[in-house]
């Protein structure tokens, strides 16, 4: 599908999780890199989301991989940060490129305090270490506004449009007022 999408002049990034029971595999990142140059796609386009907890618990067996991963050119991504018991110790060894807040802590963050000081602090955070920082499980236009505000950089969730099979999210993106290629908030 990235292939249709890239030759179409619309090439999108895919997010793909990856398993504690795949990453401690020597053979995955050149399995990985080579599939994707083969096919003649670049690895820039794909990310692969780790949960936060998952590398908490296995975090010398998925260190290698990640690195190998990231040095071929592929973006790495802490997904719902902010859930598990965070070691910053971890984003300083980690090869990452981005981290997404858990949507826990963005559902109601115009009425709470205590989420909005966290957000604030998670943005501040992510920009200082040169990471982008994603809001996920945005579906008002009141929290859309808040991130703004608070400089975060992406959003994710229904306020878009909720997953959609390829055709569709092609017809969506398509007639779509939103600016794909560049999804940033500011």
């Amino acid at each position: 599908q990235e292939l249709a999408w890239s030759r179409s002049g619309t090439p999108i990034e895919i997010s793909i999780n990856l398993s504690i029971r795949n990453l401690p595999e020597k053979s995955l990142p050149g399995m990985i890199t080579r599939l994707i140059t083969e096919n003649g796609l670049s690895p820039h386009l794909f990310v692969f989301e780790i949960t936060e907890s998952m590398f908490m618990d296995h975090f010398s067996e998925s260190l290698v991989s990640l690195m190998q991963l990231h040095d071929a050119g592929f973006r790495i991504v802490i997904d719902d940060f902010g859930t598990g018991f965070s070691a910053l110790a971890y984003l300083k060894r980690l090869p990452i490129d981005r981290i997404k807040i858990d949507r826990t802590f963005i559902m109601d963050l115009p009425n709470n305090r205590t989420d909005r000081a966290i957000v604030n602090t998670l943005i501040d955070l992510a920009h200082r270490l040169d990471f982008e920082i994603v809001a996920e499980g945005v579906e008002s236009e009141a929290v859309l506004t808040l991130l703004k505000d608070l400089d975060c950089d992406k959003a994710q969730g229904y306020i878009y449009t909720q997953p959609l099979p390829a055709d569709e999210l092609s017809h969506w993106i398509r007639k779509s007022r939103l600016r794909v290629a560049q999804p940033h908030l500011s």
